[in-house]
């Protein structure tokens, strides 16, 4: 008699896991949809740039090719070098925040700490 509602509870928990899995797995799907579409929209609209800068400068016009090919290589370079200062300042800022988090997780790490111990001492001597 026990056998029954057993089985049902078992049967009920393992539904519950499984959908709980789709889920996640379509919630992770849909992230990666939409970072698949932020990357093609970026690189199309660095593909645009490009096509600016060609035709600002068409091959025709120039006197000479390595006069054209010098201004689209300085466009190039400078574009670059402004995503690279970007990236910089964008991971300077992340690194300061980590440092921050883990300055935070010592601090609350050594509330519980017994500083009368000497190994809690040195743990939290610079917290």
């Amino acid at each position: 008699m026990k056998f029954v509602p057993v089985l049902s509870f078992l049967s009920v928990g393992l539904m519950v896991v499984i959908i709980t899995q789709a889920v996640w797995q379509e919630l992770n799907l849909h992230s990666l949809k939409d970072n698949t579409e932020k990357s093609s929209a970026r690189i199309k609209s660095k593909e645009e740039a490009i096509i600016k800068v060609k035709t600002k400068n068409p091959i025709s016009n120039c006197v000479h090719s390595n006069d054209c090919f010098s201004s689209y290589l300085a466009v190039s370079i400078s574009f670059s070098a402004a995503e690279q200062d970007e990236a910089k300042q964008k991971a300077q800022a992340e690194i300061q925040q980590l440092k921050q988090q883990i300055l935070n997780r010592d601090r609350a790490i050594c509330t519980f700490v017994d500083l009368t111990n000497e190994e809690g001492r040195r743990l939290c001597a610079n917290a």
